[in-house]
């Protein structure tokens, strides 16, 4: 979890009755439209049981959006444990606003905590360069009249910045409704059957926000992280304890063989 004491906080969200798939129609591929068809109302009672158990999970993600490119950029390939301490260090010498006149050896020393520092450095010092030179100031404020795509444009033409990386700025830090997809969101959503396996980053990213309607991306990112980090892992999932298993092919699987055993 970030470690700054501006936290996006948002209120819980009644549950939608009704599919909601405004500004998407055009957006997907055949397959991906009949994978879509073929989930029904799956998402829905997916969104509720996750609503239910965790309401909107809180991630403490940053509320201004170059902070939190900053710490998405000190979290690539690394525990969020990681990219905390050095988050930290951060904001010990007053923020990102000190980096990017720093030296760029100088910087990768800072920021060693969170590991490949080198080149979190380059990316980082970089990104706030450009963004300074965009804007006439280091802030994102001016980009809050960009539509979603000219936006998620500019954050990918950023150093290290991904489609994933662009998308969580924007949901967390710009109120956008995006639906970036991270290692948890992705393993939950092929257990569950709401996307197939092998998707390219791109394509997974366009069937999710296919199947979760706008307003409730931001509860599904969340709680499918929190869900993912403590229930559904990669390698030993606590099926046994997990809300989603009456959905899940791999739960229910699991739930046969341990019934077949005690019998």
């Amino acid at each position: 979890m970030h470690g700054s004491s501006n936290r996006s906080r948002r209120s819980p969200q009644k549950m939608l009755m009704i599919p909601s798939r405004e500004g998407n129609e055009d957006r997907a591929p055949n397959e991906i439209q009949r994978a879509n068809d073929d989930c029904g109302g799956r998402i829905y009672a997916i969104l509720e049981a996750l609503h239910n158990q965790y309401l909107e999970a809180d991630l403490g993600n940053l509320e201004n959006p170059v902070d939190e490119l900053v710490y998405i950029s000190l979290s690539r390939q690394t525990h969020y444990q990681n990219a905390s301490r050095s988050w930290k260090a951060v904001i010990k010498i007053g923020g990102p606003g000190r980096l990017v006149d720093m030296e760029e050896d100088e910087l990768a020393d800072l920021l060693k905590p969170s590991g490949f520092s080198r080149q979190k450095a380059r990316w980082i010092k970089r990104s706030l360069e450009i963004i300074r030179d965009r804007m006439g100031i280091l802030s994102l404020d001016g980009a809050e009249i960009w539509s979603d795509d000219e936006l998620e444009h500019f954050l990918q033409s950023l150093p290290g910045i991904s489609i994933k990386s662009a998308k969580c700025i924007m949901l967390y830090s710009m109120g956008r409704q995006v639906l970036p997809v991270d290692t948890h969101v992705r393993r939950i959503a092929t257990r569950v059957g709401l996307v197939q396996e092998g998707l390219s980053e791109h394509a997974i990213h366009l069937a999710l926000e296919d199947v979760v309607p706008p307003r409730h991306r931001y509860s599904f990112h969340v709680n499918c992280i929190w869900h993912g980090r403590h229930i559904c892992t990669a390698l030993h999932p606590r099926c046994s304890n997990c809300i989603l298993q009456e959905l899940c092919d791999l739960g229910q699987c699991i739930r046969h063989v341990a019934t077949g055993a005690a019998a």
